[in-house]
């Protein structure tokens, strides 16, 4: 991406999820010394064309489908060097946390573009609360954190730079969490009997849902009850 030299020896790799909604690979091959390549005799499906490259973040090029008729697909992959970041997750005393799960999301590649890999970069806190977030692009992410009982305070809408060069001042990145509470509740009808019909309980903060903010919604139960988890304080 940074060069468009010629990547030779990279693997392609056409991929489907099965039954247990795994990515399996079903067929592979890899570019020529002009960095050309070709894979024919496709069995109809819906597949992701994945591309891997050593030294470079694994890209997911989107999807590839031949279950209608003979479909004939091509295009140029670019792909971005590899690059790495690190940061912690503590609360607004500064109290590390440890065993929390980190997440680079939404990647975006040098070109301004986003930059999807096959799975997401994940990574999980020490004793320290620190964590180390690698095979990453070059260019943008966000990074979300989660574990039970935590909500993420630093706005997952925030943008972090990933560079595999030294930069003058390297972030050392901070998210911050909190604690959660519970949210339960029961519908009943008038006559203090559970309802006849299915009822939708949802929940949002104070003014109402924005960009980034945290809600959600679930089917109540046959007794008219739900339960929200996870919530932040507020």
């Amino acid at each position: 991406m940074a060069t468009h030299q010629i990547i030779a020896n990279a693997d392609i790799v056409l991929a489907k999820q099965n039954e247990q909604r795994q990515v399996v690979e079903l067929l592979r091959t890899q570019t020529d010394e002009k960095g050309n390549f070709e894979i024919r005799n496709i069995p109809h499906g819906y597949y992701r064309v994945h591309i891997y490259a050593n030294g470079y973040a694994v890209r997911d090029m989107g999807p590839y489908n031949n279950l209608k008729r003979f479909t004939y697909d091509e295009f140029e992959a670019l792909l971005s060097k590899t690059a790495s970041c690190k940061g912690i997750v503590k609360d607004e005393k500064g109290n590390a946390f440890f065993g929390v799960e980190v997440t680079a999301r939404e990647m975006i590649g040098i070109d301004g573009l986003g930059y999807k890999c096959p799975t997401y970069p994940t990574a999980t806190t020490d004793e320290q609360g620190r964590f180390v977030l690698t095979s990453l692009p070059n260019g943008f992410t966000h990074i979300r954190c989660r574990a039970p009982s935590l909500h993420q305070e630093t706005s997952i809408l925030n943008l972090y730079k990933i560079s595999s060069q030294p930069l003058e001042k390297p972030e050392d990145i901070e998210i911050v969490v909190s604690g959660t509470g519970l949210v339960r509740g029961k519908v009943i009808g008038s006559d203090g009997k559970p309802p006849k019909r299915a009822f939708i309980a949802e929940i949002e903060p104070k003014g109402g849902n924005t960009i980034g903010s945290w809600g959600g919604s679930m089917q109540c139960k046959e007794d008219g009850s739900f339960e929200f988890k996870g919530v932040p304080l507020g």
